[in-house]
C-alpha cells in the first residue's frame, strides 16, 4: 500500500479526522438503536483520546 502524503501528528490533523468522520457518520435520528447524536459524539471521543495517546508515544 502506498500513501501520496504523510501527515504529522498534531492539532490540524486531529481536527481533519474529526471534521472527516463527523461527514461519513451521518446517522439520522431515527438510526436503528437510537441515541444517534451519542453514538456520533462517542466515535469522535474515541479518535481523541486515541489521537492523544499517539501523540503523547510519540514524544
Amino acid at each position: 500500500m502506498m500513501f501520496a502524503h504523510f501527515r504529522s501528528w498534531d492539532d490540524s490533523l486531529v481536527s481533519h479526522v474529526c471534521g472527516s468522520l463527523a461527514d461519513e457518520l451521518p446517522l439520522s435520528p431515527g438510526a436503528p438503536g437510537g441515541m444517534a447524536e451519542y453514538r456520533r459524539s462517542l466515535t469522535l471521543s474515541f479518535f481523541f483520546k486515541f489521537s492523544l495517546q499517539c501523540c503523547n508515544n510519540l514524544k
